[in-house]
């Protein structure tokens, strides 16, 4: 379907059912960050934004962001090993990692080489909540924001209150935490500091897992704002084994296959910040960061023998943005800088290879809200991005540097207290990642910026107890950077396009009962070329999400999840069979008395045997997922 038909669909849709809805209750107004890169109404941008609250956090009684996040919306989770190492995350069918941002307290978790972002680094006992933009953000996160935008936000601390925790679960797995923060100086003074301890075995052989983190914030408020200071330190050390054929698969799926790679992960993070506000009119907000990685991986392979990676990345990013508030406009003028440095070595049976990539993204952005009536709000940006990248690699060197303007239009309109509309184009990009612009042999490849074109229609709308979500979106995208299996080389695709539609309905059953579903439908197809009309690989064509929470008195709540995803596509070319869908249902419970809380989850009731990630070299390969495994935590609030 075309993106105007789309439009027209909805706006039909939604008009028809304008009449009975005028009566219904109101939505209440909530502020969001991610939305505009500072707080800002929900209900007055041209956008769909998830808010997953800390209460729904402990409610579902999840170990980690990733598995919080299955039951959300478009977000597709494909875990090789089971237990949240080597996670990738799509919205939208467009992966985190290389095509969507993950942001904490939005700053980047992603990496401007191949490697997925460090989901482990986020601790859920220190969020807050989590905002999901689902859909393009190219003006306003720039660089690889083309699927949308999960930006998870920690707590800050204001009372004094702290915690000791600690959790069991399958596969000898053992989990230790800690936190405490509070305000002083008349609560000019706030601090949060956290740890975290995780040795685990895992559902494979050889998935071992040893796990360090440390974490703390301090913040000082005074008249017109705020500073802080953050530093993180973690140390991830993980076994990850590789993929089964067909036979191996049927014969033991919790072998470790003929591949083995053995990660030790250190890294650490320094972040200081500023939050100041010029009067009434506007408002200052800046960071600077900085990260240093170094990554060692073992590697075995039956192929190619013995190998040794080294990583290592040293990251610095800069991102002021001045926020206007004028009467009936919102501006926002910022800026975005990021120094990148990679090093790479590999030694193994072919030699040793070393090569230093320095990355340099630079980009200006501003973005104007205005309001010519109180319901409807009008929406435009642009954004300048541009890279300068040198490449050494011993025996070659290279210099290029690549360049990318965008723009976004959208509009919001509130039609009724209980009804809202709104539409949204965003231009999206990204540039070639370290690892990307170099091929199987070393030598440099110059990649074109993938360029894109987010189409975005829906409507929120409330009836007495029920709320309902709908969005169309449609993204077309050229250029597309991906890897060719058949060439051993990243390379730009002909043009690809996915588009479909969500559908969200919460439903307040009953007093202590509450029913959330999400339907997403979706086609990720090749739309030109020899691949025209063969599905992109890796992206569900159904999603759905049914969750259930319950009640039991003041202190006991049940919590239930069913997941399905649908079947998808293994190779480019169609030539391997697809993945079958599959459904997993989750079940939690949690026991609050006085300041004891209790929690246990139990995933995959039914002990399905299922495949999350299939890799495709001439044959399918696969990560086959965990069958049914428990969790069981219990924490000491003080």
């Amino acid at each position: 379907m075309k993106p105007q038909l789309l439009k027209t669909a909805l706006v039909l849709s939604l008009c028809t059912a304008v009449s009975p809805l005028l009566l219904a209750a109101e939505i209440e107004e909530e502020v969001v960050i991610t939305a505009t890169r500072s707080p800002y109404s929900l209900d007055k941008v041209p956008l769909r934004v998830r808010v997953i609250s800390a209460e729904d956090i402990e409610l579902s009684a999840a170990r980690g962001v990733e598995e919080l996040l299955r039951s959300e919306g478009s977000l597709q989770v494909r875990d090789s090993i089971g237990n949240g190492r080597n996670v990738t995350l799509s919205l939208r069918g467009l992966a985190v990692g290389q095509n969507a941002l993950i942001l904490l307290d939005g700053r980047r978790l992603n990496n401007s080489d191949l490697s997925e972002p460090d989901l482990t680094a986020i601790a859920l006992q220190d969020v807050e909540r989590i905002e999901v933009l689902e859909g393009g953000a190219g003006v306003l996160y720039g660089d690889q924001a083309v699927g949308g935008v999960i930006n998870v936000i920690t707590r800050r601390g204001t009372e004094q209150s702290g915690f000791v925790a600690a959790g069991a679960g399958s596969y000898s797995a053992r989990n230790f935490q800690a936190g405490y923060g509070g305000s002083a100086l008349d609560q000019r003074l706030d601090y949060h500091f956290s740890g975290q301890r995780d040795k685990s075995e895992g559902y494979r052989d050889e998935t071992d897992i040893d796990y360090t983190r440390a974490r703390a914030e301090v913040g000082w408020r005074y008249t017109t704002g705020r500073v802080f200071a953050e530093v993180q330190r973690t140390d991830n050390n993980y076994l990850l084994p590789g993929a089964l054929l067909d036979f191996e698969l049927e014969s033991d799926r919790r072998q470790a296959g003929s591949s083995f790679n053995d990660y030790r992960i250190d890294a650490t993070l320094y972040r200081t910040g500023i939050d100041h506000q010029f009067g009434e009119v506007a408002r200052l907000l800046a960071s600077y960061a900085h990260r240093d990685e170094d990554v060692r991986i073992d590697g075995r392979s039956l192929a190619y023998g013995d190998s040794l990676t080294g990583q290592s990345r040293r990251v610095d990013i800069i991102d002021p943005r001045l926020v206007f508030n004028l009467s009936d406009w919102r501006i926002t003028l910022g800026s975005d800088l990021e120094r990148y440095d990679y090093q790479l070595s590999v030694a193994s049976s072919f030699g040793l290879s070393e090569s230093e990539h320095d990355h340099e993204r630079r980009s200006e952005y501003a973005q104007v809200i205005y309001s010519p009536i109180e319901t409807l709000q009008l929406s435009a940006g642009i954004r300048h991005a541009q890279v300068d990248v040198e490449v050494d690699g011993g025996w070659f060197r290279a210099d290029y540097d690549d360049s990318v303007t965008v723009r976004q239009v959208g509009a919001s309109w509130r039609l009724a207290d209980n009804l809202r509309l709104f539409v949204n184009r965003d231009e999206t990009f990204r540039f070639a990642l370290a690892e990307e612009n170099v091929d199987f042999m070393g030598a440099v490849v110059a990649l074109k910026p993938q360029e894109g074109v987010a189409w975005e229609l829906g409507g929120e709308w409330q009836l007495d107890n029920l709320d309902l979500g709908l969005v169309l979106f449609d993204h077309a995208i050229e250029h597309e950077i991906g890897y060719d299996t058949a060439l051993w080389a990243n390379v730009n695709f002909d043009d690809t396009r996915r588009r479909g539609v969500t559908l969200d309905a919460s439903w307040q059953a009953l007093d202590k009962l509450n029913i959330r579903a999400s339907l997403t439908h979706m086609n990720a197809e090749f739309d030109a070329g020899s691949l025209d009309g063969n599905r992109v690989p890796g992206v569900s064509e159904k999603l759905a999400k049914l969750i259930l929470a319950y009640s039991l008195g003041d202190h006991v709540r049940l919590y239930a999840e069913g997941v399905y995803t649908g079947s998808v596509a293994v190779d480019m070319t169609s030539s391997a069979a697809e993945l079958g869908g599959y459904t997993v249902y989750n079940l939690a419970a949690s026991w609050e008395w006085r300041q004891w809380l209790l929690r246990a989850r139990l995933n995959n009731v039914f002990g399905k045997e299922y495949t999350e990630l299939v890799t495709f070299f001439g044959t399918p390969a696969y990560y086959p997922s965990p069958k049914e495994n428990a969790n069981l935590s219990v924490e000491y609030r003080f």
